[in-house]
């Protein structure tokens, strides 16, 4: 189990939810984005839902910490968490056709310096 701080609370979660809530923060601070997330936690009386926003200006980050009770899982939320960090993570170039090959303009060799 972690201790997750994030949104202006503390919630102890499971470990895997814990460390997707952090690399998708972590994925949103790099490109200046913010998200809600919606992960469960143990809290009084058993397991309760949290509701807060990760990203850009928003600090998420973990500890791991001794728990009596059994490791929080719930795969559905992590591998959605997941999914989103990959999501925002890559950005990729398809290579040119032949069409926009041929258009592009190259300048001569020894022609203008500027550029």
């Amino acid at each position: 189990m972690k201790l997750l701080t994030a949104g202006g609370g503390s919630y102890l979660t499971g470990s895997e939810i814990a460390d997707a809530v952090v690399r998708y923060g972590l994925a949103l601070a790099r490109r200046r984005d913010i998200d809600l997330v919606d992960i469960p936690f143990v809290g009084d009386g058993g397991v309760r839902r949290a509701l807060f926003t990760i990203g850009w200006r928003y600090e998420a980050r973990s500890v791991t910490c001794i728990s009596d009770g059994e490791e929080l899982v719930e795969v559905g939320t992590t591998f959605a968490l997941d999914a989103k960090a990959h999501a925002v993570s890559w950005r990729r170039a398809h290579a040119f056709t032949p069409e926009e090959a041929a258009a592009l303009s190259w300048p001569e060799p020894g022609g203008d310096p500027a550029l």
